[in-house]
This record gives structure tokens, sequence and C-alpha cells, in this order.
């Protein structure tokens, strides 16, 4: 396995839907960072399982099954270093005390644009 450039992060990108997951991939691995993606969020505690991740990012809506609520949890619990984004159409009538009370790093509203995604994900991962 070839190591990551410094300031290089893994990321596993959650949304059940495939061009969202694609998107985040393409926004994100031209500056470098590795993205893994999952189509779930049973899919998504698969790879947190197989490996480390510095950031998951989650849809709130997954389909049938865990919420992004649920993933959010599940990281904290299971991986407490991990920062948890998440990056929904809901953001707007989402509390900011309920984000930091269920392990959520940050929000990012969709639609987005690929400098608000970047921006976001170093903010809250503490890249320059």
């Amino acid at each position: 396995m070839t190591p990551q450039p410094a300031g290089a992060l893994r990321v596993l990108a959650v949304d059940d839907e495939e061009g969202i997951r694609m998107l985040m991939a393409a926004i994100l691995e031209p500056v470098g960072h590795t993205v893994i993606a999952a189509g779930s969020g049973e899919e998504a505690l698969e790879h947190l399982a197989a490996g480390r991740f510095d950031l998951v990012i989650s849809d709130i809506g997954l389909g049938a099954g865990m919420s992004g609520w649920d993933l959010a949890q599940q990281v904290q619990a299971r991986s407490p270093g991990t920062r948890f984004l998440l990056a929904t159409g809901w953001g707007a009538s989402i509390d900011p005390q309920e984000l930091e009370a269920k392990g959520v790093d940050g929000l990012l509203t969709k639609p987005y644009n690929v400098e608000e995604f970047r921006h976001t994900v170093a903010r809250i991962t503490g890249q320059p």
C-alpha cells in the first residue's frame, strides 16, 4: 500500500445515491484525499471495521436501514477520533445542538459547490 501524502485524508463517503458518492470522490481525490464509497450505513460500518478513516461524510437519508444520524452515533462509539460531516438537503432545519449531541462535527447543506465542500472538509479536519 502506498503511503498517503502529508495532509491527505482517508474519507468514507456514504450516500444511497451513487451519483452523489461519485461526486464526493471527484471533488476530494484531485486534491490528494483517498475516498471509499458506501451506499448504506451498514456498508459504511463494514468499511469502518476493516480500516481507519479520518472523516466520514454522510447524508441523513440512506434508504432502508440505518440513517445518517444512526451512523454518526456508531462512528462516535466505534472510532471516536473520526470526524463526521453531514451533507444533506435538510441542513437548514437542523439545530446545531442536535449535531453536537449526536457526534456530528459539521454540516453541509445540499446543493453545495466544489469550493464550499472542500472548505468544509478542511475546516472540520483541521486541514490548511
